[in-house]
């Protein structure tokens, strides 16, 4: 079997994983309790798309080499592509934006300027050489058709089937690795449903820490203004009371699996927000709550483990959100006072 046959071969038998891995990227299910949309064979699909994109990388340092040693003028070719990739590596370098994005919930490590700036230099790569291999195979054909109109010439003709396949293995890459989920919300579990007649049910003063948004995207807490970005730390001593003060939430005793007997605040956090209000402080009011809630987790986690919520066991995960349950009661908007 001659290299070309074999290259074929490898060609194929990367496509079919290729569409095995994304079908079961889409159709697999999703991994529950999770605040994003997660599908389960996500890291299976990353790690194919890693080993492609090792290939690639091998074949474009390896082959170079090789031909420099049998055909040093078509090395010299090869060697002007290569640096071409690099070139477009660094362009894609310097349009990287490492600004953090705003992920209500999410805790983990990669929303920092280091991996947000490699995610879009790898990103920005794949659409410049995703539009470089769509214009190579557009380039051959239209370069074979030119050709077989010239026959008459009998000019010798340019085998460009090394192209078509650099090309194909290309588009097998990007179809890997541009595959992006960018479902975007804020996870909450809603309440049951409830008829229009069904008296609410009445909590201590104390028990309630009152947020309101006003359509001048000014915030109050137990109406008191207060900045945004204080009203993280006023949730978790809300939660909290670690004094035990007459004005903050009562704790009742509760017996846990994993934790046994522990105290548990009866503390709500009821947010209510005009129709006026902005959508960027909707969102900075919501980072606020839910990232107080996640860093009580993580501090219960971290006592009970000795490691962050994140990574503990689904059944671990549900002991602690016993111990610390997210209890936000958020009213429908409505006009709260403010001039626009």
């Amino acid at each position: 079997m001659d290299s070309k046959k074999i290259l074929n071969l490898v060609t194929i038998v990367m496509f079919v994983i290729t569409v095995v891995l994304l079908g079961l990227f889409m159709f697999g299910g999703e991994v529950p309790n999770q605040p994003y949309t997660t599908p389960v064979y996500t890291s299976t699909l990353l790690n194919w798309a890693y080993i492609l994109c090792g290939i690639a990388i091998i074949a474009a340092i390896i082959f170079p080499v090789i031909r420099l040693f049998t055909r040093p003028k078509q090395a010299m070719k090869s060697f002007i592509g290569l640096a071409g990739v690099v070139v477009v590596i660094l362009i894609g370098y310097a349009l990287a934006d490492g600004t953090p994005i705003k992920l209500v919930g999410y805790t983990g490590p990669d929303n920092v300027p280091s991996m947000l700036i490699f995610s879009d230099t790898i990103l920005y790569t794949m659409y410049f050489l995703f539009a470089a291999a769509i214009l190579a195979i557009l380039g051959t054909e239209i370069y074979r058709r030119i050709k077989l109109r010239n026959m008459a010439k009998k000019t010798p003709e340019i085998n460009a089937t090394s192209t078509a396949d650099i090309a194909f293995l290309l588009l097998v890459f990007f179809l890997a690795t541009t595959t992006m989920n960018v479902d975007s919300g804020i996870y909450r579990r809603l309440p049951p449903y409830q008829p229009d007649n069904t008296e609410a049910p009445k909590y201590a003063k104390r028990n309630i820490l009152q947020v309101l948004v006003n359509r001048n995207n000014q915030l109050a807490i137990n109406g008191e203004l207060a900045d945004v970005s204080t009203l993280k730390d006023r949730t978790i001593e809300f939660v909290l009371n670690p004094n035990n003060s007459e004005d903050l939430p009562q704790k009742e005793i509760k017996t846990i699996d994993l934790f046994g007997p522990v105290e548990v605040s009866k503390g709500i956090v009821s947010l209510q927000s005009d129709k006026g209000t902005s959508y960027e402080m909707y969102i900075a009011v919501q980072d606020q709550l839910t990232s107080a809630y996640n860093e009580l987790r993580n501090r219960k986690a971290n006592e009970k483990w000795g490691k962050n919520f994140d990574e503990l066991n689904e059944d671990q995960k549900e002991a602690v959100r016993k111990v610390v349950p997210m209890q936000i009661s958020e009213a429908e908007p409505k006009n709260i006072g403010g001039k626009k």
